[in-house]
């Protein structure tokens, strides 16, 4: 599965282990509060575990937010 970049403008790493127990509200505050930036704007929003073995992506596009889940071998799109 690949991830649609061409509507991405920029991707932003999460520096550190992030509680991938959110959901996409909350990672939009996360991305919002802690990185003061626009969670609506064309860019990927990525998140890791404290074992870097699971990652989220979050992505907004016109009709709503997509949040790519990856656990290693295998991609959720959610």
């Amino acid at each position: 599965m690949s991830l649609p970049l061409a509507f991405s403008d920029q991707v932003y790493l999460a520096n550190g282990a992030t509680d991938l127990r959110k959901s996409i509200d909350g990672l939009a505050v996360l991305v919002q509060e802690s990185f003061h930036l626009d969670p609506f704007s064309p860019c990927l929003f990525v998140f890791c575990n404290r074992k870097h073995d699971k990652i989220k992506i979050l992505q907004w596009e016109s009709s709503g937010f997509w949040l790519y889940y990856n656990l290693g071998s295998r991609v959720i799109t959610l």
